[in-house]
């Protein structure tokens, strides 16, 4: 994603919910700033993926935009209430707070946003069209 408040490298992970959990509780993950604790495991699997993808479209975008372009790694958790007990460098969201937790304070002016857009339009172009 791409706006005034900066790029945002969005990774989608789904998890089961515990079938024995009953209410609100089997739909609540912890995520402490280091790793997301869901009520019958903890894992860093789409930490991870969600950091290396920021960094990598970062240093795409740095080098075809002759300007440094930051990408913010976004974790997002479809069907689970998200709890911040800490924070990370991932952002974890739920897909209905995506709005809200991707909106801030005016990082790129609209030049930025025009080059920056250019350039992921040509990441995205397939080449058979």
């Amino acid at each position: 994603m791409l706006g005034p408040a900066g790029v945002f490298v969005l990774e989608t992970k789904t998890r089961r919910k515990p079938k024995h959990l009953k209410g609100k509780s089997k739909a609540q993950v912890t995520y402490d700033g280091q790793c997301l604790a869901f009520p019958t495991f903890t894992d860093k699997y789409g930490l991870e993926q969600a950091e290396r993808n920021a960094k990598y479209l970062s240093e795409v975008l740095t080098s075809s935009t002759g300007m440094k372009v930051p990408a913010n790694p976004v974790l997002v958790l479809p069907g689970w209430y998200v709890n911040r007990a800490g924070a990370g460098s991932v952002k974890v969201l739920n897909p209905k707070e995506l709005a809200s937790g991707l909106a801030g304070k005016r990082q790129l002016d609209d030049e930025q946003i025009a080059r920056i857009g250019h350039q992921l339009k040509l990441l995205t172009v397939c080449e058979d069209d």
